[in-house]
């Protein structure tokens, strides 16, 4: 089988959404955006995991937060809602409770993070930068509507751009 590729297949219900350095970095932030939120984030195909190449990643970052903030939370037979409720009140206080305990960790909070008043089980977009590396609140398998970006320095040897199965970034904290 010389014409047969290795391949990475992402099964675990933990999309990667990748931003290489030569991308749109606008356009990738809005589409990185609806990625993420739709159903509310409560999808195990959302994306969860954001990897973006170093070069791009201060661009990326308010970017994908200018994207977030205009999100409009709200009744979902609205048409003019983005974001509805989420499932149960328990789904959301559990989300809050993990966005307050990575922010004590450290992680810098550029986008909600809190409850807001009124009924329902309401919780805005939230994203969190700088969260430490390896911390198990954000391993988890949540479905939620929070994201966390991993910039990475170089792609893998040998990788050409146009060829998406060749990447293989090395993560690192951004306050590294």
């Amino acid at each position: 089988m010389p014409n047969t590729a290795k391949q990475v297949l992402e099964l675990g219900g933990s999309d990667p959404f990748v931003v290489l350095a030569d991308a749109d970095v606008e356009a990738a932030a809005v589409t990185a955006v609806k990625a993420r939120h739709v159903n509310v984030g409560q999808s195990c195909v959302n994306a969860k995991r954001f990897i973006v190449e170093e070069a791009v990643a201060d661009a990326f970052v308010p970017a994908f937060t200018a994207a977030a903030a205009k999100l409009k939370v709200g009744d979902p037979t609205d048409p003019e809602t983005t974001i509805g409720p989420m499932a149960r009140a328990n789904l959301r206080d559990t989300l809050h409770d993990q966005v307050r305990r990575i922010v004590d960790a450290g992680a810098h909070l550029l986008l909600g993070g809190e409850i807001p008043d009124g009924p329902g089980c309401y919780y805005p977009p939230t994203v969190l930068d700088h969260a430490p590396p390896r911390d198990g609140r954000l391993r988890r398998g949540d479905l939620r509507p929070r994201r966390r970006h991993h910039p990475c320095r170089r792609r893998r040897r040998g990788h050409r751009p146009g060829q998406p199965d060749g990447v293989r970034p090395r993560r690192r904290p951004v306050d590294q």
